[in-house]
């Protein structure tokens, strides 16, 4: 999660953070356009990702190919 609030897309909060924090956090992500668009880029970057069983028909056709 850290990687993912220095990319300016999320904010982690310990269990053991003030109320003030926790409020402060609670008003800030959903009113900052920034965090917005960085979980937009995310899940762009996410979207564009093969998925598991795609990956897996490319390694076998990899692992047929060599034999």
């Amino acid at each position: 999660m850290k990687r993912i609030d220095a990319y300016g897309a999320s904010v982690t909060l310990d269990l053991v953070e003030p109320p003030e924090r926790i409020e402060k956090a609670v008003g800030e992500l959903p009113n900052t356009p920034s965090y917005r668009e960085r979980a937009a880029d995310l899940a762009r970057e996410n979207a564009a990702q093969k998925c598991p069983s795609e990956i897996v028909a490319i390694l076998e056709g990899l692992v047929a190919d060599a034999r």
